[in-house]
């Protein structure tokens, strides 16, 4: 299955505080994840969904110059509807965040691995690793002006919440990507990238062939006397009382492998 964009919010900011909330809302999707950008100039303590779900940081914070701190936060299979983001910092400072959400996302082994840097600069760019082309990298900048940013050709910024923070998404070419921005006024920036892979449905399962009448054990099939299968595959063992063993293993081993036994 493809990943595929649900939603974004932009989310808020504060200029001085000890927590920001805003709506996020989250379509029906199934296999989702919701991943939440958060900055501030203090340290963040934790995000919540709904005053009592608590999403996992990815990764570890990114300090850039002049301290300002971003980190990439996510929950799995989120409820669909309306929902309320908090983050949280443990003393008083500016805050800000946005968050968007994506289907059909691997609910283990999520993210490949997060790349991140920061500099000085009105080029930001970052460098990251992706393994397949069924990935999505999600690419994440937070600066310390107030100018205006612009993704690189073919990613598309999902969300921009006007303190200078932006998530953009782009599909992965299966190979290191560099990812980059420009900003209208040089200044500190910090950049997050990481590959989302995607949902892999388990494969079917074969189940044993099972013949009325008969019983299958760990180790035998006892059938009734008389009942004939024709040889499809691998050897036929016949005996008299109709209880047989087989030759290369465990019955159910052998009927796994479809082959094909006759009583006569």
């Amino acid at each position: 299955m493809s990943i595929t964009f649900d939603n974004a919010s932009n989310g808020t900011t504060i200029g001085s505080g000890t927590n920001i909330s805003w709506s996020e809302t989250v379509g029906s999707i199934t296999n989702g994840i919701l991943i939440v950008l958060a900055v501030a100039t203090v340290t963040i303590s934790g995000v919540t969904l709904n005053s009592s779900v608590n999403l996992l940081q990815f990764g570890s914070t990114l300090m850039i110059t002049g301290g300002q701190q971003g980190s990439l936060w996510y929950l799995l299979n989120p409820p669909s509807g309306l929902n309320t983001m908090k983050i949280s910092t443990g003393s008083t400072g500016g805050i800000a965040g946005a968050g968007v959400s994506f289907a059909n996302v691997a609910q283990s082994g999520t993210f490949g691995t997060l790349a991140t840097n920061f500099g000085t600069s009105t080029t930001p760019s970052n460098i990251v690793a992706t393994t397949s082309l069924s990935q999505v990298v999600i690419d994440c900048i937070f600066d310390q002006s107030s100018s205006s940013e612009a993704a690189t050709t073919g990613q598309t910024i999902r969300a921009n919440n006007g303190w200078d923070l932006d998530i953009g998404s782009i599909v992965a070419t299966g190979s290191n990507m560099t990812l980059g921005w420009t900003v209208s006024t040089s200044s500190n920036w910090g950049e997050m990238s990481v590959a989302l892979n995607p949902f892999v449905p388990a494969s079917p399962l074969y189940a044993p062939l099972v013949v009325p009448g008969a019983v299958v054990g760990p180790s035998i099939w006892q059938g009734p006397p008389g009942l004939k299968y024709p040889s499809k595959m691998g050897p036929v063992i016949r005996r008299a009382n109709g209880i047989f063993r087989g030759g290369g293993g465990l019955m159910g081993k052998n009927i796994l492998r479809r082959k094909w036994w006759q009583v006569l």
